[in-house]
């Protein structure tokens, strides 16, 4: 039996070479966190099925910090991007590459709008916006939905609150959200038709193609009066195709 302080728990036993073995203490995660760990505890988890060690603030599995590698001493191969974020920068969605040769796209009134957003690690934001080019005194709502049925948006999980447009240039909202990995909607509804910022998206067919083969469909829209978001988001329908959609960027708080 392995003992840590008072509490003695049932052992696991690794072979190093034969008949030789070392003995890990089996603990719960429950009994793991009861502990008054120090740095170099090293147990076997029976709760996630891992072998665990505390590094003096946190446990995580044996190997996690190979993972964890700062991004500069990784091979150009295997660099995530979304480790090389600069906190306080705002991000459109990783599937838009740049600014379209015609200026603005013109939104419809009380037309919701959603974009995907897809998130590779755990992330916490700060700030939602988009970029204004003509249509002053009309009103913006934004949010994020959680991603619903077959590539379309579903419940909502942030109302962000409205922008009452005052000129051109730069609109945004103070939010603080945490998003863990996954596919996200960010969303746009008006109560006028105010000309925004469009851009490009990639080129695969990321929801699909237009009927007419013409374009790729870029975001989904549905008939909303003005107003708190709905949620869910409802039936969606072809919202525009990939190279004419409205920018809503996030500005990043934190990589967590």
């Amino acid at each position: 039996m392995a003992r840590f302080g008072t509490t003695v728990f049932p052992r696991i036993r690794i072979g190093i070479g034969a008949g030789r073995y070392i003995y890990l203490g089996v603990l719960t995660t429950t009994q793991r966190d009861a502990l008054s760990a120090s740095a170099g505890y090293l147990i076997y988890n029976s709760t996630t099925g891992q072998v665990e060690e505390y590094n003096g603030s946190t446990w995580r599995s044996v190997g996690q910090a190979v993972l964890t590698t700062h991004a500069a001493v990784l091979d150009a191969h295997t660099k995530n991007i979304w480790e090389l974020m600069r906190t306080g920068e705002y991000y459109l969605s990783p599937l838009i590459t740049s600014r379209s040769s015609s200026s603005s796209v013109l939104t419809a009134a009380n037309q919701l709008y959603a974009m995907p957003f897809p998130i590779a690690r755990a992330t916490t934001w700060d700030r939602i916006a988009f970029y204004v080019n003509a249509q002053a005194g009309q009103k913006v709502r934004l949010g994020i939905y959680n991603n619903g049925t077959n590539l379309t948006p579903g419940t909502l999980l942030l109302d962000a609150g409205e922008v009452t447009l005052s000129g051109t240039g730069q609109q945004e909202i103070t939010i603080s959200q945490a998003l863990v990995k996954g596919l996200y909607w960010v969303a746009l509804v008006s109560d006028g038709t105010p000309t925004l910022n469009d851009y490009n998206a990639v080129s695969h067919n990321f929801l699909g193609l237009h009927s007419g083969w013409s374009a790729n469909r870029g975001q989904w829209s549905v008939a909303h009066t003005y107003g708190a978001l709905p949620n869910p988001f409802g039936t969606a329908g072809d919202g525009g195709e990939a190279y004419r959609i409205s920018g809503i960027a996030l500005r990043l708080l934190t990589l967590d």
